[in-house]
């Protein structure tokens, strides 16, 4: 029967044999990766809030009056949701006002830049957010369609 310690050193022996070769991150996983979060309720936010936790800057798009789905839930502060505050932290907001070009704008310029946009909204409200496949595919021809 072996010693323990020596036990010990074959673990460390085949646990340094099985990350030969392997970079280690030095920071998190999904840092570097901007991702537009257009969504509401539960699907698309909460996977947001997933990508934000390893590292991505999400941004959420919402109105300037904010989103319906901030009240879900209230626990205590006006215009809170307990939904709203647990898949929205680690992110920042953008509050463009579509009706204006000023606002469009802002957003054009924030999708050129962004790698991933999170959308589960209808199809018939996507062009009111200015977020429909044809629209973003003009701002960043790199922009596949959904499946």
């Amino acid at each position: 029967m072996p010693w323990p310690c020596q036990h010990r050193r074959q673990e460390d022996d085949l646990r340094a044999d099985a990350t030969a070769g392997m970079q280690k991150t030095t920071g998190p996983v999904l840092s570097g990766l901007r991702v537009l979060d257009f969504g509401r309720y539960i699907a698309a936010p909460y996977c947001s809030h997933l990508l934000a936790n390893e590292g991505a800057e999400v941004i959420r798009v919402e109105p300037p009056e904010g989103a319906t789905d901030r009240v879900v839930m209230p626990v205590g502060i006006e215009g809170r949701g307990a939904l709203y505050l647990q898949v929205n932290h680690n992110k920042n907001s953008l509050t463009p006002d579509f009706s204006t070009e000023a606002g469009r704008a802002v957003l054009a310029r924030r999708i050129a830049t962004t790698d991933l946009a999170r959308v589960n909204r209808p199809h018939a409200a996507l062009p009111q957010l200015r977020s429909d496949y044809g629209r973003l595919r003009r701002l960043d021809s790199d922009t596949t369609p959904p499946s």
